[in-house]
């Protein structure tokens, strides 16, 4: 037997891009615990964001006590001040869960 659902996320956040010190650009990293760039990088933007993010789920049981799961979704970025192309984008995730 299996399930869907729809769902999604609206919210906003902080983004840091930074630079690594040889002119190469360091992937976004999201600001908070753990989301600090390295230390010896130059941050070039630091810039507030909204997004929203539709998502699909979809369940399936395939045994007495387990389940497969899976999600895809899509995350639109606005007033991230140009930076949107480099933080939007298509999410997706799949488990195995076991009741």
């Amino acid at each position: 037997m299996g399930r869907g659902a729809a769902r999604g996320l609206v919210g906003g956040g902080q983004v840091k891009i930074g630079w690594d010190g040889s002119g190469r650009e360091v992937s976004p990293a999201v600001s908070g615990p753990g989301g600090e760039l390295p230390a010896e990088g130059l941050i070039l933007y630091d810039q507030g964001y909204f997004v929203f993010e539709p998502e699909v789920d979809v369940s399936v049981i395939v045994g007495s006590h387990v389940m497969l799961a899976g999600s895809v979704g899509y995350r639109m970025i606005s007033h991230a001040n140009g930076l949107e192309d480099q933080l939007k984008g298509m999410t997706a995730s799949f488990s195995v869960r076991f009741f």
